[in-house]
């Protein structure tokens, strides 16, 4: 597993939050380097499983929301074990009081994709999910947002977190 989660502003205003390396370009774009050898040890495979999709969909919603509420330790809890070994609960509230909070009010979220991955090498487990979002904020109209998901038990949890 990599060890390489650390949060990054970009240029762009690209936000990454406990974001893999290959998490913006799951869907198939480009790859470098490492990343691309990586891959080709493991291929990963879009699952078509629409129920799954639903229920990740679902978890990623409720998750967002509690973030867009500015509860950082509720958003922190509610997410999955990748996730809370990864952040301090110290670290997550001073990136969304640095990063996410100066976006302001969330105005808008509209759907824009889930999808099941098998064997992404980003992630420790077999599957995971990415919901994708067309998002205005106050502060930044145009974001993307992208909720990366992993089953815990049998239930879909937050395992990553973009805005680009």
């Amino acid at each position: 597993m990599r060890q390489d989660w650390l949060p990054c502003i970009q240029v762009t205003v690209c936000l990454l939050l406990l974001a893999p390396a290959g998490m913006t370009r799951a869907r198939g774009e480009g790859s470098s380097g490492a990343d691309s050898a990586a891959t080709q040890t493991r291929d990963v495979v879009a699952v078509p499983d629409p129920e799954q999709e639903q229920a990740a969909r679902k978890a990623a919603s409720a998750w967002v929301q509690i973030v867009d509420r500015r509860r950082p330790a509720e958003s922190r809890e509610a997410a999955g074990m990748f996730f809370k070994k990864s952040l301090l609960r110290q670290e997550w509230e001073r990136i969304l009081e640095q990063i996410r909070y100066p976006m302001a009010k969330m105005e808008k979220r509209t759907f824009d994709s889930a999808t099941i991955y098998e064997n992404h090498p980003d992630f420790p487990s077999e599957r995971v999910a990415f919901v994708r979002y067309q998002t205005q904020f106050k502060n930044k109209p145009d974001a993307r947002e992208t909720v990366a998901l992993q089953l815990e038990d049998g239930s879909w949890k937050v395992a990553g977190y973009v805005i680009e």
